[in-house]
């Protein structure tokens, strides 16, 4: 029940953001927006950065789909309370049609994103989907790998996990955990592989960081969209063991993706990251000691 009031408490936090600080802007900059339509320069100025991620396609109608994420987000953080005080969270059964129905949605998530926005700016120049000429930015990769696992090092040697083991009990494992860890159906680990290092990395990506983080900057600044996306990318996981690197990494990828203005960055990151966990989780069956329990 705490689980729940800490991520309530963030996404409360992230919703005063919302309607106190982006809605307002992007109702003022609309209205300026509207005044200087005669003048085209000067319109397509009102919300281009400087540099980065670029966001003059932005508009009022993203603000009002940012509102309906956060409210699918909000609601989806709902259905996690638990029915008693003490309840602990209900752990969702994975099985093939779990996991078809994930794969799914991360397909029509993509699909969605792209609608929306397609009419407005090529997706291969926003997405930045050619590194011609930009090989270095694959630095980036190296770099953001290393301080998320850094992170999680330094909670592992400050005893958070050890925290979180008295914090909440023995609650049991997560069933992805398990599955991974356990299961011997080949079709049921694939789908398990496919939904969490390809479709994953893919959907949250074009998501939090080609869609998301460039509304918000756009009526905001950097910064503020580094930080709110990646809270936000943190926050809807529900995993409060995860929850320290998630967020850093979360803002690491949007700070990845401003620079080099390719999304190939942040995904490469996610893949190797997801790829890496899913590969100790099974790998634990035969090494234990590579993923003790929490």
């Amino acid at each position: 029940m705490i689980e729940f009031k800490i991520y309530g408490a963030i996404l409360a936090v992230l919703l005063f953001g919302l309607l106190f600080y982006l809605i307002p802007k992007a109702i003022y900059r609309q209205n300026k927006l509207l005044k200087s339509s005669a003048n085209e320069d000067t319109a397509q100025s009102v919300i281009e950065p400087i540099s980065g991620v670029p966001t003059s396609w932005v508009n009022i109608v993203d603000i009002l789909v940012l509102t309906a994420l956060f409210g699918l987000f909000t609601y989806s953080w709902w259905t996690q309370k638990p029915e008693a005080e003490d309840a602990p969270a209900i752990e969702q059964v994975i099985d093939k049609e779990v996991l078809i129905a994930n794969l799914t949605g991360q397909i029509f998530t993509v699909a969605i994103i792209v609608l929306i926005i397609v009419w407005r700016v090529k997706i291969p120049q926003q997405f930045g989907l050619s590194l011609k000429g930009r090989w270095k930015s694959l630095l980036w990769v190296p770099t953001i790998l290393a301080l998320s696992w850094g992170i999680t090092g330094l909670l592992v040697s400050l005893g958070y996990f050890d925290f979180l083991k008295e914090f909440q009990g023995e609650s049991p494992l997560q069933e992805a955990v398990i599955l991974l860890r356990e299961s011997s159906d080949p079709v049921l680990l694939t789908l398990m592989a496919v939904v969490a290092c390809i479709g994953a990395p893919v959907s949250e990506e074009v998501l939090f960081r080609g869609y998301i983080y460039p509304v918000v900057k756009g009526y905001s600044a950097p910064w503020f969209g580094i930080l709110f996306s990646g809270i936000l990318f943190g926050v809807i996981h529900y995993n409060m063991a995860g929850l320290p690197t998630l967020v850093f990494m979360g803002g690491l990828l949007a700070l990845s993706y401003e620079k080099t203005r390719s999304l190939w960055i942040p995904i490469l990151v996610h893949l190797i990251f997801n790829s890496s966990t899913t590969a100790i989780q099974i790998l634990s069956r035969y090494y234990p000691a590579l993923s003790p329990e929490l």
